[in-house]
């Protein structure tokens, strides 16, 4: 007997692509064929500045895992239906996700670079987003507890391999205050113009 099939809602930071040291040209075609899968799709697409900014769009559809392409982890400890976690901010939006989607789903965290899981967000560049002192949602048994989410996943640079033909729905945000100066046209160009992916 098979299980449920799965169903994505895949989301999209520019700066997952900071972390991936190769060449402008092979930059720039991994940003713009991984967008293109997204427009072939034919799924609802939403384009933002920052990741929070996406949470009415996730809370639209209903799926058993949340794809997250990001160079931070933008899951953290805490539990906003519990009140123990208030602020939301582009480092915490992945614990506001609907309680429903969360407890019975997975938050699948894809990193593009080593660097993302040696340090914490805003304090030495790395990618995870919990407080120091306090427990991680990708190292432990039991998430729930600590972020809500059933179970909780961190890849490096691997996506599903059903996922693209599973996604329900998809966010790209553009995350200027994160994302490399260098990195950041090339995205928007792509999105805006190229693939028309919002107005």
């Amino acid at each position: 007997m098979q299980g449920k099939p799965m169903k994505y809602y895949l989301s999209i930071d520019a700066d997952y692509w900071n972390g991936l040291h190769i060449y402008d040209f092979e930059l720039e075609r991994s940003i713009r064929d991984t967008l293109l899968k997204v427009k072939q799709l034919r799924v609802p697409v939403q384009v933002e500045k920052d990741h929070h900014e996406l949470l009415d769009h996730i809370d639209k559809f209903k799926f058993n895992a949340l794809v997250n392409m990001d160079y931070h982890a933008d899951l953290t400890n805490g539990i906003p239906e519990t009140g123990t976690l208030d602020d939301l901010n582009c480092g915490s939006w992945g614990n506001y996700i609907d309680m429903e989607v969360k407890s019975n789903g997975t938050f699948i965290w894809v990193y593009s670079d080593d660097d993302s899981v040696r340090g914490r967000c805003n304090e030495d560049s790395g990618g995870y987003c919990n407080d120091y002192g306090e427990e991680n949602p990708f190292l432990t048994k039991d998430p729930a507890n600590i972020c809500g989410w059933k179970k909780t996943r961190k890849v490096k640079r691997r996506l599903p391999k059903d996922l693209w033909g599973n996604v329900v729905a998809a966010g790209i945000c553009f995350s200027p205050d994160y994302t490399d100066p260098d990195i950041l046209p090339t995205f928007k160009n792509i999105v805006k113009k190229e693939l028309k992916l919002c107005a």
